[in-house]
Parts: structure tokens; sequence; C-alpha cells
């Protein structure tokens, strides 16, 4: 009768065993490092589309938020030390396709941008920001590619006076659309109504 015990087995196959089923091999490496690099390519994709969408909006929120200040400098009292008058309108004049807009103070009284005469400042979005396009609405049917779009206010009312240009009149809502030049298919709205509400959306 013949007993097999490991003690039985040469040492010099056992050593040689052992070393074969130690580390990786070559192809096992290179298939491993072309998955990391895939992942990471893929998850560095995703995360610069997330970064520039969150700029995107919170570079809209920027345009509301100077469409409500100015909303609240046209019904402060400011008095105008040169004529003494207090309800000249404040307004914001967009133009499209522009990466500025301009605040103006409405020194004519027509609640329209009459040129650079009546500038405050000039705003400049971030980067590659700039606004796509400007849409009314005129009896319930929006129009878009306007060329410009003046949203100002006048005291003692929140409604806002919207122009854009005299093919436009008794507009109701207007709708200011910005996107990225790298990434011009995500956009996002500032909507505001003749009675001066103010909301952002994602297109």
């Amino acid at each position: 009768m013949q007993i097999f015990s490991p003690s039985h087995t040469p040492c010099s196959s056992q050593s040689n065993i052992r070393f074969r089923t130690k580390g990786f091999t070559l192809i096992e490496l290179l298939i491993s490092l072309a998955l990391i690099g895939v992942i990471t390519t893929v998850t560095l994709a995703n995360y610069k589309g997330f970064d520039s969408t969150t700029i995107l909006k919170g570079q809209a929120y920027e345009i509301a938020l100077a469409l409500r200040e100015t909303q609240a400098k046209s019904l402060s009292v400011v008095r105008d030390s040169g004529s003494g008058s207090f309800d000249y309108p404040y307004g914001l004049s967009f133009t499209r396709s522009w990466n500025t807009y301009t605040l103006f103070k409405d020194i004519n009284g027509n609640t329209i941008y009459s040129g650079t005469s009546e500038d405050l400042s000039i705003i400049t979005m971030d980067g590659k920001m700039q606004v796509s396009d400007l849409c009314v609405v005129v009896s319930g049917v929006e129009a878009c590619s306007a060329v410009r779009l003046d949203i100002s206010f006048k005291r003692p009312e929140f409604k806002a006076f919207l122009y854009a240009g005299p093919s436009f009149s008794g507009i109701e809502s207007a709708k200011i659309k910005v996107n990225t030049t790298s990434s011009p298919g995500d956009v996002f709205v500032i909507e505001i109504s003749q009675f001066g509400q103010i909301s952002v959306s994602n297109e």
C-alpha cells in the first residue's frame, strides 16, 4: 500500500509552482492601465461638462440678480443732483451674440436705451458666455432673434418696460438666452414679464 503525501513531491517542483503563481503578467498590467485610462477620461469629460453647466447657470442667475437690482434702484428714492428729479428709469440693454450688457440711466425718460450718454456701466460675462438669443412674446406668440432688448423700470411701479425695436409693440414678456461658445447646446433662459416677475430655467 502506497501513501501519497506532500512530502513525496520534490522540492524543486513546489518552488516552480510557487514562482509561477506570483505577480501579474505584462498583458494583465497593460489591460489594467488601459481600463484606468478609459475610466479617468470619461470621469474628467463628465466633470468638465458639469463644471461648464454650473458656471453657465451661475451666469444666468447673475443676470437675473442684475435685473432685480436695477428694478430696486429704479424704485428707490434717489434724487438726481443735476435735475432734482426722483423718477429716472434705470435699465439693462442686451444685444444678441454679445458677451456684455449695459446698465443705463434713462435720462430721456422714454424707457429706451439711447446710447453711450446713458451708460452707467458695461458688464462683461464670464469666460466664453454670450447672449445667444433674445425672444419676446406679443399677443401670446413668441418671436426670437431680436437684435436688441432693453428692460427698464420706473417708479412707483414694479412693472418692466420691454423694448426690442419698433417692429415689436405690446410685449408681454421677454427671454434672454445665454450659452457658451464652447457648448452652444446648453442654454439657460432668463425670463421677465411685463409685471416685473423674473425667472431662470434650463432650456
